[in-house]
Formats: structure tokens, sequence, C-alpha cells
């Protein structure tokens, strides 16, 4: 299974996702760059770089032809991975940082990381009830503290 795996505590306590949606995707950190030569050389920022491949991609109890699971992709791709993109600039993740992102909306929940792997990323999607909220909540925050800790490095 490729991608961000639903915490286990969560998985434990109510099972399997209603969907989940991962992927290993290919990661290039927000950088500067130089432009012309000389006297007229001007560094530029370019943003990190997100590369999504389907062959690296895993995807349990989704069909993207019901209501529920149209809804689904189009939180993953008009909400939850402009997120992502806009927190890996923000924050200005590199190939080597542990950090981890979590952007929860109502029943939707994405965690992703580079995980220190120089060149990947790692993002996980996932739908569960409501009920689930509570313990889902609590595992995102465990995992936030052990890895967005610099000392956890």
């Amino acid at each position: 299974m490729f991608g961000f795996p639903v915490p286990q505590p969560v998985h434990d306590k109510h099972g399997e996702p209603k969907f989940y949606w991962g992927a290993r995707g290919i990661y290039t950190a927000p950088r500067f760059v130089t432009e012309g030569y000389g006297r007229k050389a001007r560094e530029k920022q370019v943003s990190c770089n997100l590369d999504i491949w389907a062959e690296r991609a895993t995807a349990s109890g989704l069909d993207q032809k019901t209501p529920e699971g149209e809804a689904f992709c189009k939180w993953i791709n008009k909400t939850a991975l402009p997120a992502l993109k806009k927190w890996c600039n923000d924050q200005w993740i590199t190939g080597d940082s542990r950090k981890v992102f979590a952007l929860r909306e109502g029943q939707y929940t994405m965690m992703a990381s580079t995980n220190a792997s120089y060149g990947y990323i790692y993002v996980g999607c996932w739908e569960f009830p409501a009920e689930a909220n509570e313990t889902i909540d609590a595992a995102v925050k465990e995992w936030q503290d052990a890895r967005n800790n610099p000392r956890a490095r």
C-alpha cells in the first residue's frame, strides 16, 4: 500500500476507513534559483513540486462514480492537495524533514510527510464516520508532536 497510513489507534478502534486514497509522490522542495548572469543575475524562489503518479497510488472503498466518492475525490484535488502544497512552501519543507502535515475537514482527513526520504512525499487521505473524529484528532496530534518536534529528528 502506498501513502501515509491511517494511524494505528484509529485503525484499532474504528477499523478500515470508508474511503482511503494514498500515494508516494515525487517531491521537489522549494528553493531559490539564479536567473541571468553577471550583474543581471537575480535569485528567484521556486515553489515545491508534487508529482503523483497513478502507479504509485492506492485506493480502497472508492468508487468515483458515486456521489460520495466523487465528493471525496473533489476534496482531495480541490482542497487537500493545494493546502498540502501551500504548507510545504510556507514551512519550507525540505526532503530531509520529518514534519507531518494534517488537514481535517468534517469526515475527511489528509496526513502527509516527506519522512526524511530526500525525494518522496507520502500522502494519505481517508473518510471515517463522525464518531471517529475524537480518536483521529488525538492520533493526528500524537503524530505531529512526535514528528514536528525538532528533537525528534
